[in-house]
């Protein structure tokens, strides 16, 4: 008996430990090889305005639906299975083609990710008919990657248990915020309903915009990296090249 509340006393400290949690925030601000601790912050600027429009956007959806199209309850349900199949088929999709056959640059799939993204918003934003409500989707299929993108990324900036502590940490950016995007864009599309009800979709194109650039930056600094590692190579063929024979 003695041993049983041994391990439970054992567990309970470990379970309420601080030091724990101040492990897992530091993992975003510890230095580390090829500026880790930048691009772990941007990936984190990036998870949260990735995430917050789309939270955000499921906060006013049916009462946009509902207003502007007079949907019901039956309606809208369907819509919403239909934007689930689009989403699993456009992640689907963007994994084969994309990431497993061409190989693209997993800051290469975030900007197009990010792009469907922008282009979806407008189309939701000016939508007049029930076609254009569901062309939204099929434009906005290939949004989901962009969190594969992070993943991916992630991956290559820590490892071990850092690993798991830095997915703690993304999680803890999609519980958070949900609680400052959801009234955001309760109190635009309330301010904006009777002016352009479709402001809160612009307002998410405009809010992902700095996703779109931070992956652009990392694109280009993969780039970059690629012709510094390929130089050297082929300066060594050159020089193989004009060796007398």
């Amino acid at each position: 008996m003695e041993i049983k509340k041994h391990k439970k006393k054992c567990f309970l400290r470990e379970f309420f430990d601080v030091s724990l949690v101040s492990d897992t925030f530091m993992v975003a601000f510890r230095k580390g090889p090829g500026n880790r601790r930048l691009l772990i912050c941007l990936l984190l600027i990036v998870m949260c305005v990735i995430y917050g429009p789309m939270s955000g956007e499921v906060t006013v959806m049916y009462l946009f639906t509902r207003y502007k199209f007079h949907w019901d309850d039956v309606q809208y349900s369907m819509w919403s299975t239909y934007v689930i199949i689009t989403n699993m088929a456009g992640t689907f999709f963007s994994v084969t083609l994309f990431s497993n056959y061409m190989k693209l640059n997993d800051s290469l799939l975030g900007l197009i990710s990010n792009m469907s993204k922008i282009c979806a918003a407008f189309v939701y934003a000016f939508a007049s008919t029930t076609w254009h409500i569901y062309l939204a989707p099929a434009i906005d299929m290939l949004s989901g990657i962009s969190f594969i993108a992070i993943q991916s990324i992630s991956t290559k900036l820590v490892d071990g248990e850092e690993f798991g502590k830095l997915n703690s940490l993304f999680g803890l950016v999609e519980a958070m915020v949900p609680l400052v995007y959801g009234p955001l864009y309760s109190r635009v599309y309330m301010a904006t309903i009777n002016i352009f009800l479709g402001t809160v979709y612009i307002l998410g194109a405009v809010l992902t915009l700095p996703a779109f650039a931070i992956f652009g930056w990392l694109y280009y600094q993969n780039k970059k990296e690629k012709l510094k590692t390929e130089a050297p190579i082929e300066d060594s063929e050159i020089q193989k090249d004009e060796k007398p024979k």
